[in-house]
């Protein structure tokens, strides 16, 4: 081995140098060394210049010199070192890995010694570094401890990473840009075009600070803990969740502890056909109501048809029931809550009716006053 190392070492120099060349004679024994002085040429017509072949336990190998670099065939594999053609899109010095029918299969191996890293780059400046303990670097020379991978943009404005499919720059639909994270059976899926996603059973949580923020358990149900804001990057610190600009809600939505406040029965879940239900009340500056038609109003009690029951018939009915007709009563209004516009459609009916009672007593006393003046002038005449 020694031997063919001092031969390598010798005729290295040969791609370097154009002077005459020396002929040179050694031993043919496997533990001689040759020693020569100066440069050593071989020239000749184009294909190897210089084998070096060796044996020993094991087997050995055979080591090529020629003009376009170093070839090492060991055990029917061969390693090029130099400008080789057969690698797509490169035309540089590279290494590539053969066996010997020139067919690409042979894995190539490149290692950092016991205890040394190995580092690669390119512009005469290291740009991947990989430590002794296996975790990889690229753009620092001094990756985290903490972390297996440490990736470093160059500028503050370039991007550091982009993961693009394979028909990126056609511009057609096919290929997929894909992170996975995990291992077979569990793994986070982000996927350009599709989203994120997690085919486990675990919750999907995001912690900033090292508290958690939001949580997505696998039902898909989606928990905030923390300050939220759509719309804006800025939320007063006395609320929780804030919207700037218009929010629709497809669904039912509920502001409170609906488990708390209520007698018995409780309302929960919120009845069928409603959206919205806030435990606590609402204030607001302002409500309006809007009718879907005017069927919804009571204007109808001053139609001609109207059927308005009489007093002594309303006063039989609160006897027996405890409310008035055409009312909903207290446990019905605990089950179902009070539809704000049907009720004041309600309210304003009975306001009608009254009125239309009062018109009655009103023309019913003004017959009775005329009547009552017919009296007066009979009891006059009769005094």
């Amino acid at each position: 081995m020694k031997k063919q190392l001092l031969m390598i070492a010798a005729v290295t120099s040969i791609f370097f140098s154009q002077v005459n060349a020396q002929q040179f004679a050694g031993p043919n024994d496997q533990y001689s060394t040759i020693s020569r002085q100066g440069l050593i040429q071989i020239s000749g017509s184009y294909g190897d210049k210089l084998i070096v072949g060796g044996g020993g336990q094991g087997g050995g190998g055979t080591t090529y010199f020629n003009e376009q670099g170093l070839r090492m065939s060991v055990f029917n594999r061969t390693l090029k070192i130099g400008a080789f053609p057969g690698v797509t899109g490169f035309n540089g010095v590279g290494i590539v890995g053969e066996d010997d029918n020139f067919v690409d299969k042979s894995d190539v191996g490149v290692f950092g010694g016991t205890g040394s890293g190995l580092y690669l780059g390119g512009n005469k400046q290291i740009h991947l570094t990989v430590l002794p303990s296996g975790i990889v670097g690229i753009g620092t020379l001094t990756p985290a401890a903490t972390v297996m991978f440490h990736l470093k943009g160059n500028t503050a404005t370039n991007s550091i990473m982009r993961i693009e499919p394979l028909n990126w720059n056609t511009g057609t639909v096919g290929s997929t840009a894909k992170i996975e994270l995990g291992d077979q059976n569990n793994y986070l899926n982000m996927v350009l075009g599709t989203g994120m996603r997690l085919n486990t059973s675990s919750d999907l949580i995001f912690s900033t600070n090292n508290a958690e923020r939001m949580k997505i358990d696998a039902s898909g149900k989606v928990s905030l803990n923390g300050i939220m804001a759509v719309g804006s990057n800025t939320v007063p610190s006395t609320y929780q969740f804030a919207v700037v600009g218009k929010s629709n809600f497809n669904g039912i939505v509920s502001i409170g502890d609906l488990n708390s406040g209520f007698t018995t029965p409780k309302m929960y879940p919120i009845a069928s056909g409603y959206s919205l239900y806030v435990v606590g009340g609402i204030m607001s500056e302002q409500v309006k109501v809007a009718l879907k038609s005017t069927a919804n109003w009571s204007d109808y009690v001053f139609e001609n048809d109207y059927k308005l029951s009489s007093l002594k018939e309303i006063k039989k009915y609160v006897q027996e029931n405890k409310h008035l007709p055409n009312f909903p009563s207290a446990n019905e209004l605990v089950k179902s809550g009070i539809n704000l516009a049907e009720m004041d459609a309600k309210l304003l009916e009975k306001i009608e009716e009254l009125t239309l009672h009062l018109i009655a007593l009103d023309d019913k006393n003004d017959k009775l006053e005329k009547e009552l003046e017919v009296l007066k002038k009979k009891c006059v005449k009769i005094r």
